[in-house]
């Protein structure tokens, strides 16, 4: 068979013979890249960096130790980690040459949990400190400060991630994250429509944190104001004469009232009240 045909039979053959497919890529990017926002507004470290080395390292979701343990970035269990760990095998690089070892990686409840762990190890660890120089738009500068680091023993690991990011489009993600950190409207006609609904569910799943966080605020300061009136609550014994003293008893003033609001308060939360009202200046409404 003459040579170009196996050239055209190579080009022809569905990409997911050799790796995956854009249905992958899609599932991928829809199920995880809210996280990666997430994790680039408050790390700062690129969402696309992010999500390349996800897709990357856990064989874009469908890696055992993804689907199993929840491990999306190959994080391996050292020890300082207690957690729970599984004991796996790895293609890993010396001196260029490819071998397979055993290792002990790390076992998470959830997806989650993977990638803020990362994302820690990135801006905690010491050999990544130049890395956050690149700024938040420089995935190329990131991705050769990874491997230059020894993030990863693969010697085209830098190629690899800069190839997802620009055939995929990841860096539209980079601008999303930044987007909605500056509470700036997202255009969705300045980035690539095959990013489209992935970024649909960064917005949906942002805006109900935003709710959420909102609603929190609202029960916080619901408990702030609890606490001020309780603070001004002035405890004191009854020294109303037209009322036998009872030492059963305790009663709770509020403000100038001649009658106590509360009476009979249990004898078993008597010392702790009491306690309380002592630290504490008595505050009249």
């Amino acid at each position: 068979m003459p040579k170009y045909y196996f050239r055209l039979l190579f080009l022809l053959l569905p990409f997911s013979v050799f790796g995956y497919t854009s249905e992958d890529v899609s599932f991928f990017t829809e199920n995880y890249a809210y996280i990666a926002v997430q994790q680039m507004m408050e790390y700062d470290i690129p969402a696309s960096i992010i999500l390349a080395q996800a897709f990357l390292e856990s064989k874009h979701g469908k890696s055992d130790l993804a689907q199993d343990s929840n491990n999306f970035f190959g994080i391996k269990a050292k020890n300082d980690w207690t957690g729970p760990y599984v004991v796996m095998k790895s293609a890993e690089y010396k001196k260029k040459k490819r071998f397979v070892k055993k290792s002990k990686f790390r076992k998470y409840d959830y997806p989650e949990d993977s990638w803020r762990d990362h994302s820690e190890f990135l801006a905690t660890g010491r050999r990544y400190n130049k890395l956050f120089e690149q700024g938040l738009f420089n995935y190329k500068g990131w991705a050769r400060g990874l491997q230059k680091a020894g993030y990863a023993t693969d010697p085209g690991y830098a190629k690899k991630l800069i190839g997802l990011i620009e055939k995929h489009h990841l860096n539209d993600f980079d601008k999303v994250a930044f987007q909605l950190k500056h509470d700036i409207p997202v255009k969705m006609e300045a980035l690539h429509p095959e990013n489209y609904d992935a970024i649909r569910v960064v917005e949906a799943t942002f805006g109900a944190i935003t709710v959420n966080e909102t609603e929190k605020a609202l029960l916080q300061e619901e408990k702030i104001q609890e606490q001020k009136v309780a603070e001004s609550i002035h405890f004191e014994q009854v020294t109303d004469e037209t009322e036998p003293m009872d030492e059963n008893k305790f009663y709770v003033f509020l403000s100038d009232e001649k009658k106590p609001i509360i009476r009979n308060v249990e004898n078993s939360t008597l010392p702790e009240i009491k306690a309380r009202s002592q630290r504490r200046t008595a505050v009249r409404l």
